[in-house]
């Protein structure tokens, strides 16, 4: 990957991932901003720190599922998510 800036510590970078198609998956990320094409993941780092987080939009939140719990509220197959909040990151 390239920057137009340098990454100092401290700073955070988002990588959003589309995996199905650009009308569905979430359009705005936990930092409010929006993106281009909605995505269904998203991997969020801080740059210093030894980890990450891998987010994925409620259609996706499996969540339970390896359990055996069933959710009724899950779709399981991608959706547009609604614009004004964003579910990654939950």
């Amino acid at each position: 990957m390239e920057f137009n800036q340098n990454i100092s510590p401290g700073d955070t970078l988002m990588i959003a991932f589309d995996t199905y198609s650009a009308g569905t998956g979430e359009s705005r990320l936990p930092n409010s901003k929006v993106l281009g094409n909605r995505s269904e993941f998203l991997l969020s780092m801080v740059a210093g720190e030894d980890s990450a987080l891998y987010c994925v939009t409620e259609a996706y939140d499996m969540k339970g599922l390896l359990r055996g719990l069933i959710l009724q509220t899950r779709l399981y197959r991608s959706t547009a998510a609604p614009s004004r909040r964003s579910s990654m990151g939950k």
